[in-house]
Parts: structure tokens; C-alpha cells; sequence
């Protein structure tokens, strides 16, 4: 009897509501309204109305199970999406103020350079540092040639070095600030030049034929502190 019963209650899977009303005599009688909203009726053989009525009661309360469980499912997913979600910004965010740092804080080092993709100013640069616009970038080096003289300091005193040096119009970029050159990397302005004006940065390059080969470049410029 109780296959029978299940076998009735999947035939109509699809129902809304469920009711149960016992006939005259020994069958029982229900009615059940399906999604398209067409009623079924049928008399099944003599049952217990308490076991068809806690057979019925039965499925509501395991289909209401089912719908708690899927929402208590769908609950800890949609936590543990923005738990990641989380995760992922704070690392971001720390990687940024990371690079932040290294920026102004690290030590910029002689070194040789040339234009490079790995160096072009990312979002950290581009949201953090003002753009001091697209610079004309010319080359020079500590010769006589471009100096006047072969020991020739910088503006400020320093010896000057690839990778550290540029000469700046002091009245635009203020000396000993650090400068990123988009595509050469973090510079330092420690010397000034006569024809270095406005929009103009002259880069330090070790001799005079590395120089040449430079020749002038245009860059976007972001100021760093």
C-alpha cells in the first residue's frame, strides 16, 4: 500500500497543494492541483486516513526540507565567495602599498639602463603619482664633451651615475625629487642643464657613445616624491 501511495504522490510531482477529504464508505477521495492548474481526482482503496494524511504531510515537509537545505547551501557559497572576494583586495591592496613603498622608499642604484615594456608605469604608479606630463627625454654622459669638464658633479653634488641620474628644469621638478620615466624605471633629479627646460629631462648614461645611441626619446613622467 505504501508503494502504491508513492507511486500516486510522483504521478502528480508537479503539485501546488495537496488536500485530502475521506468519501462515504471505505475509499478515500483527493484532489490535487497540478502547475498547469487542472485538478485530478481519483479513489484509491480503503487506507487509514491518518496514514495517507501523514504520508502527504510527510512529502510537504521533506520538499520544505529540501528548499532549507538549498538555501543554507546557497548561504555558505555566496559566504565564501565574499570571503575570497576579500582575501583577493586585501592582497591586492597590500602588493600595491608594497610597491608603494619600494617607489619611495628604495634605494635607487646605479645601474645600466634601456627601454624596457617590464618598466612601464602600471596602476599603482598611474593611481598614486601625479603625471608631470610626456617629457622630451635627450641622453648625456659625465665626458668633457657634455659637461665642459671630465669630473664634473651634479647640481647637487653627487657623482653622476646611469641609472640614478637625470638633470631636470628645477623649476618643474624640484631637485632631489625621484622621478619615474615611463619604460626606464625611478630616476633621481640631481643636475640641471642650460637648454634642459620645462617638458625636458636629460638622462645620465655612462659614456658618450651610449648616448648616441639613445638619441631622444618622448615618455610619459610621473612625479614620486
Amino acid at each position: 500500500m505504501k508503494i502504491r501511495c508513492m507511486k500516486t504522490m510522483r504521478r502528480f510531482a508537479g503539485m501546488i497543494a495537496l488536500g485530502c477529504l475521506l468519501s462515504s464508505g471505505s475509499a478515500l477521495a483527493y484532489t490535487t492541483t497540478t502547475e498547469n492548474g487542472s485538478a485530478a481526482d481519483a479513489v484509491m482503496a480503503a487506507l487509514p486516513y491518518g496514514y495517507l494524511s501523514a504520508s502527504a504531510e510527510t512529502v510537504v515537509d521533506s520538499a520544505s526540507a529540501t528548499e532549507d537545505m538549498q538555501a543554507a547551501k546557497n548561504q555558505v557559497e555566496e559566504e565564501e565567495r565574499q570571503a575570497r572576494e576579500a582575501a583577493a583586495a586585501a592582497a591586492a591592496a597590500a602588493a600595491a602599498q608594497a610597491r608603494i613603498n619600494q617607489l619611495v622608499n628604495g634605494s635607487v642604484t646605479p645601474h645600466s639602463i634601456s627601454k624596457s615594456s617590464s618598466l612601464a608605469a602600471d596602476s599603482v604608479i598611474k593611481n598614486n603619482f601625479k603625471k608631470l606630463g610626456n617629457y622630451r627625454l635627450s641622453f648625456y654622459c659625465p665626458c668633457a664633451t657634455c659637461n665642459g669638464r671630465s669630473d664634473a658633479k651634479t647640481k647637487i653634488g653627487t657623482k653622476m651615475a646611469e641609472g640614478r641620474t637625470i638633470a631636470v628644469d628645477s623649476r618643474v621638478i624640484p631637485l632631489g625629487s625621484r622621478v619615474y620615466i615611463d619604460g626606464y624605471g625611478v630616476f633621481i633629479a640631481e643636475d640641471t642643464g642650460g637648454a634642459i627646460k620645462g617638458n625636458r629631462i636629460d638622462v645620465c648614461v655612462a659614456n658618450h657613445s651610449r648616448a648616441y645611441q639613445f638619441g631622444i626619446d618622448y615618455a610619459d613622467v610621473y612625479l614620486i616624491g
